[in-house]
């Protein structure tokens, strides 16, 4: 079986080992019984040794926080306490305390304050693990570029990081935020090796110490690729494994608002409209402007009872605020094509140029291709877009609802020859998926 596909098997937590907060309890959070950890430590390896940690106040006081990132409220106050607590000598020599209190800050979309504490730790690292403390601050960085949209920096960073083997749950946590950097830049060959590869280094042995993150990024790997139910299967495995955990916030990983698309994709409208829902719901408890405007983004995919393009300019507005190119060059893409077919083409061709200008800000040369193509269709000068025959069968078989493994039995393919050519079709005709291969179809000469 493809190391790529076999399921990912994450440890019990023990329940002994996790704390339950009562919500909006800032105080309890400072206060928690030293030695007891959160159910998730993303990056951090659980153990005798990490309690041990957690009884000093510099840890107990990063654990608070992180817990409250984890609740889904008092964002305001995160931010305030983390800020305060990096100002702090003896806090930043810590790099457990840092890479929590970064985390936290990147989670409650703080660009101006992290961008600040990376450089300030960065300059301090003279702890007394100087390797380990330059690893952390490498992919704290690498994954706050990664969120703001410059996926191919955060490539460069991750790989760094990975060559350095650092220790394993950092290790297991990088490698799920390469693929899902490879991934934004269409490289699905490149994400499919590092998975598997971690994958046969033992990530799905049992351990699961960042299975929560490897889960959300061979979701979002089968989604890419065309295999919705899988990606929908591994997005519902992963928000399972987190309501175990106690993490209820949508902004540590956005699986609902994730397989909205593979939802919708399968025709599953009722099931996409809830995730939406669901998502925004607690999304607006946390009131981070990028878990906001990502949820109202699937919302207006989901399109019932409300104006897309109302969801739409307010999702890149927040979007904006918090920085978040890569989602806003989405979702301007998606709200030209509304204004489009409303006939407003001069609002069309407003959305797609502060697309494709973020897109190239970004050096991102999948999306701003795509995004030149959609352009040149609305301008009425793209030529007719040729398909070889075997992409045209493909492609119309997709239409019909086939999926990719009953396309490859139809036509005596293997199975990644066919989301080859479907990869090749997205690309030829400026489209992200399946969603919008039947309307895109009618271009082709």
């Amino acid at each position: 079986m493809n190391p790529v596909m076999r399921p990912l098997q994450c440890a019990a937590v023990d329940p002994s080992q996790r704390t339950k907060y009562p919500p909006n309890s800032a105080r309890a959070l400072a206060a928690a019984e030293p030695g007891r950890l959160p159910g998730y430590l993303p990056g951090l390896k659980p153990g005798p040794s990490a309690a041990q940690w957690s009884r000093s106040a510099g840890p107990r006081d990063a654990l608070g926080i992180i817990t409250m990132v984890f609740q889904g409220n008092g964002r305001s106050d995160v931010i305030h306490r983390a800020d305060a607590l990096l100002r702090k000598d003896d806090f930043r020599r810590d790099p457990e305390c840092v890479w929590l209190g970064l985390l936290a800050l990147t989670y409650a979309d703080s660009p101006a304050s992290i961008d600040y504490h990376l450089d300030s730790a960065a300059r301090s690292a003279r702890g007394q693990d100087p390797r380990r403390h330059h690893q952390i601050i490498m992919l704290a960085r690498a994954h706050a570029v990664l969120l703001s949209g410059n996926a191919s920096r955060a490539r460069l960073l991750l790989e760094t990081l990975l060559r350095q083997v650092p220790p394993r749950p950092l290790l297991l946590l990088a490698a799920a935020w390469l693929v899902e950097a490879q991934i934004e830049l269409g490289a699905l060959d490149r994400a499919h090796q590092v998975l598997a590869s971690y994958d046969q280094a033992g990530a799905a042995d049992g351990e699961g110490l960042d299975c929560p993150h490897l889960l959300a990024a061979r979701g979002a790997l089968h989604l890419a690729a065309g295999r919705y139910r899988q990606g929908i299967d591994d997005y519902r495995a992963c928000g399972k494994l987190l309501t175990s955990l106690n993490v209820q916030n949508p902004a540590v990983i956005p699986w609902r608002s994730r397989a909205v698309p593979a939802a919708l994709a399968l025709g599953r409208v009722d099931l996409a409209v809830a995730l939406a829902e669901n998502e925004l719901a607690a999304a607006r408890v946390w009131g981070a402007p990028r878990a906001v405007g990502r949820a109202l983004h699937v919302l207006a995919l989901a399109q019932r009872g409300c104006d897309p393009a109302v969801l739409l300019e307010e999702s890149a507005e927040l979007l904006a605020l918090a920085q978040a190119s890569a989602e806003q060059v989405r979702v301007l893409h998606e709200l030209s094509r509304v204004q489009a077919a409303r006939g407003q083409r001069a609002a069309a061709r407003n959305s797609l140029d502060t697309a494709l200008a973020l897109a190239r800000d970004c050096r991102n040369p999948l999306w701003v291709h795509r995004l030149e193509g959609a352009r040149r269709q609305l301008d009425g000068a793209a030529a007719p877009v040729r398909l070889t025959r075997q992409e045209r069968r493909i492609a119309r078989l997709a239409c019909a609802g086939n999926t990719n493994r009953l396309i490859a039995a139809e036509l005596f393919l293997t199975v990644r020859t066919v989301e080859f050519h479907l990869s090749n079709v997205y690309r030829k005709l400026g489209i992200s998926g399946r969603r919008e291969l039947r309307a895109a179809l009618g271009t082709v000469d």
